[in-house]
């Protein structure tokens, strides 16, 4: 069975940048070159924290399904919880779960 890399992100004002750091990281130490952004529901998207982390022009393309580049040969896309399936390759996840500010 192959070892699971695993990088959590304590609550705090840099989160999303932390959590962001964590996975170019991990895909840069151990040559991934996919990368899951993994939400809750698709239709509250453009209003949360990380699409506002990543900007607009990154947010749009990962809410119509293009992969984007987030370090030297690793892609990044967005997918739904429950659409959150694949090959069994090494990949990361990118895992949010409060995503709207203000909320506790």
């Amino acid at each position: 069975m192959a070892s699971v890399s695993r990088y959590i992100v304590e609550r705090g004002p840099d989160q999303i940048r932390t959590a962001f750091r964590g996975s170019v990281d991990l895909c840069e130490s151990k040559g991934i070159a996919k990368v899951t952004l993994v939400v809750p529901q698709k239709r509250s998207w453009d209003a949360s924290i990380v699409a506002q982390f990543l900007g607009p022009a990154v947010a749009k393309a990962l809410l119509k399904g293009q992969p984007v580049t987030i370090t030297k040969g690793a892609m990044m896309r967005l997918e739904e919880c429950p659409d959150c399936s694949g090959p069994h390759q090494p990949w990361t996840l990118c895992g949010c779960s409060h995503l709207r500010q203000g909320y506790e």
